[in-house]
């Protein structure tokens, strides 16, 4: 029969230095590298902070008052502006109806054919919708929805019924106004 373990015992004192080791052999040492293909270029970095506001500028000379200038050349200028102002005009107009043209034409060409295709493809759905619901509604009436309401309205079955239910409803009613 073996007995309980004991405590474990304090730790022992330091052992003596061991004999130093042989010296090793010469080894590497640097990494040598070869040269491998360049890798991609990085993403742009980040804006740089903005610079100190720069220095104000020189005075400038102070104008002419004016009354040196000849009125001719001066309605003359007037006139100069007046035309290329209209002329201007002319070619803007003239440009961005040409403009809209060219670059609307295609795109409403594009959006006609992608109308008709979605046109086609809802068409499509809308069908295969329609039979679904006339499958589950089961076989058609002859005439009609409508020829069917007048067929029952017109039974004279039904219309017994509702004369019985009519009378069984008056005969209810007198007997529970007179019952006291």
């Amino acid at each position: 029969m073996q007995g309980i373990p004991g405590i474990p015992g304090r730790q022992g004192e330091r052992g003596l230095q061991g004999i130093p080791g042989v010296p090793g052999r010469d080894g590497v040492t640097t990494v040598v590298t070869l040269p491998g293909t360049p890798g991609r270029q990085g993403e742009r970095g980040l804006p740089g902070i903005s610079g100190l506001p720069g220095r104000n500028g020189l005075p400038g000379k102070d104008g002419r008052d004016g009354k040196d200038v000849n009125p001719g050349d001066l309605a003359g200028l007037r006139a100069l502006i007046v035309q290329q102002h209209t002329q201007t005009r002319l070619n803007s107009t003239t440009q961005h109806s040409t403009t809209r043209t060219s670059i609307l034409t295609p795109i409403l060409a594009l959006l006609k054919q992608i109308y008709d295709i979605v046109s086609k493809f809802s068409n499509a759905a809308q069908l295969a919708l329609l039979n679904i619901i006339n499958n589950k509604l089961g076989k058609q009436v002859t005439g009609g929805l409508s020829q069917f309401i007048e067929t029952i309205a017109k039974n004279t079955y039904v219309e017994k019924a509702l004369a019985l239910l009519t009378f069984a409803a008056t005969v209810h009613n007198a007997f529970m106004l007179s019952n006291k």
